[in-house]
């Protein structure tokens, strides 16, 4: 049997975001009446994580016209129906990137919620220096290329 719950977490498993973040983001939902929320972090990576981090944000906001303080934060908090009826693409780190772009895309309003966000306390970053970088490039200019092409007509609108 197949379930399907009303919101979807979206949570990092290396113990990167205390569970009790989620009590602060349920409440901001109800108070502000919207179907998703994005945690900002006060960022505890190193310098050239963080540099990578914010310049693909600076990006990704300046693309969609927003100003989402933490675009790539992994710790979201989405309507379930919502969630599901988005096509996403991406792999690996970039997969929270593409749903605050997604989101955006469709015009849902989002939430920022300020988080606790501690060091990775188990596992390992799979992220490899050059890789890692090269993806991120990679997938902010296909973002770029995406809002383009919706911009121009080529593209449908998703939730249209």
């Amino acid at each position: 049997m197949l379930l399907r719950f009303d919101w979807i977490l979206l949570i990092d498993s290396d113990g990167q975001f205390p569970i009790t973040n989620l009590s602060t983001m349920l409440t901001e939902l109800r108070r502000n009446q919207v179907p998703a929320a994005i945690g900002v972090r006060q960022k505890k990576d190193r310098l050239f994580a963080r540099f990578g981090t914010n310049a693909s944000a600076m990006v990704c906001n300046l693309l969609h016209g927003s100003s989402i303080r933490d675009f790539n934060s992994a710790f979201k908090l989405v309507w379930g129906p919502l969630l599901r009826a988005l096509d996403f693409e991406a792999k690996g780190m970039n997969y929270s990137t593409e749903i605050t772009s997604r989101l955006l895309e469709s015009g849902v309003p989002i939430v920022e919620v300020a988080i606790e966000h501690r060091p990775r306390s188990a596992g390992q970053s799979h992220m490899k220096l050059f890789r890692g970088a090269r993806d991120r490039f990679l997938f902010v200019t296909y973002i770029a290329l995406r809002q383009m092409l919706l911009g121009s007509g080529v593209l449908r609108r998703p939730l249209s």
